[in-house]
């Protein structure tokens, strides 16, 4: 009995530090007090937050929500915010990977609009390690008519520290967001995938094909 008690025990102290670690916070509260985010993961964190705000005051940044997710974090805002369509939110943050310069370096990067508050979102990386700050790679997505809700890209070269500098237009609805996200792993390339889908095709045409001479 007492090893069930035990593992009970571990379990719901294990679930809310889950809860604890995916709870939101405003993005004013970050900004204002210098506080630190973390994927839920573990393997990144996010610091550093500066903001502002065009067609909006500056005090409308608490309507913004951040929550973590695996390997990034989620923008949402609140519902009926009452923010002007074509609001501009411009973000800066750091990325950091977990294990600064012996862990995996970040690879590639993505971000994803969710929902009806953001008409778009785009964001640009750089080499948070360098004096130079070299350019490493951008990304964009719109819930314009033909635009790609999603997308992805491989950096320019894999960095433990990279400066995202992320630009997010509102819309007229409330109750979306945006998603933002890093891993050490590389993006495979439409070349890698396209042949991956055709041989898929090709094994499931070479089933079917036996199944029907048997």
């Amino acid at each position: 009995m007492w090893p069930s008690l035990l593992f009970l025990t571990l379990f719901l102290s294990l679930g809310m530090i889950g809860s604890a670690a995916a709870t939101p916070v405003t993005l004013a509260d970050l900004v204002n007090s210098g506080g630190e985010l973390e994927s839920l993961d573990g393997n990144l964190e996010f610091e550093d937050f500066s903001a502002g705000l065009e067609g909006a005051p500056q005090s409308a940044l608490s309507l913004f929500s951040v929550v973590p997710v695996a390997s990034g974090f989620r923008l949402d805002l609140a519902p009926g915010h009452g923010l002007a369509s074509g609001t501009e939110l411009i973000l800066a943050y750091e990325v950091e990977s977990e294990d600064h310069y012996y862990g995996d370096p970040i690879r590639s990067m993505a971000i994803e609009v969710l929902g009806t508050s953001f008409f778009s979102g785009g964001m640009i990386a750089f080499d948070d390690d360098d004096d130079d700050r070299p350019y490493l790679g951008v990304v964009d997505a719109s819930l314009e008519p033909g635009a790609p809700t999603f997308d992805a890209v491989n950096l320019a070269m894999p960095a433990h520290e990279i400066l995202i500098i992320a630009r997010m237009v509102i819309g007229d609805d409330a109750g979306g967001g945006t998603e933002m996200t890093f891993s050490a792993q590389p993006i495979p390339e439409p070349s890698t995938g396209l042949l991956l889908g055709l041989g898929l095709s090709g094994f499931a045409l070479f089933q079917r094909s036996r199944r029907t001479r048997a």
